[in-house]
């Protein structure tokens, strides 16, 4: 039931699912199952929609 979302592509943020592009209304965090680095401890971000809830990452490919 758990489906990712990936946002593709260098534009400005937007919630996959409702469309939503207030920055305010978008919450970034910290994605501890991606870590980047060992040392420091470094993880990836991923974002969660304040008006759906949806969680979703972005991809830079």
């Amino acid at each position: 039931m758990s489906e990712k979302f990936v946002q593709k592509g260098g534009s400005r943020l937007e919630c996959p699912k409702c469309g939503n592009y207030t920055r305010n209304m978008i919450r970034e965090v910290d994605d501890k199952t991606h870590q980047i680095m060992d040392y420091p401890v470094i993880f990836a971000k991923k974002y969660i929609c304040g008006k759906c809830g949806i969680e979703w990452s972005w991809d830079k490919d």
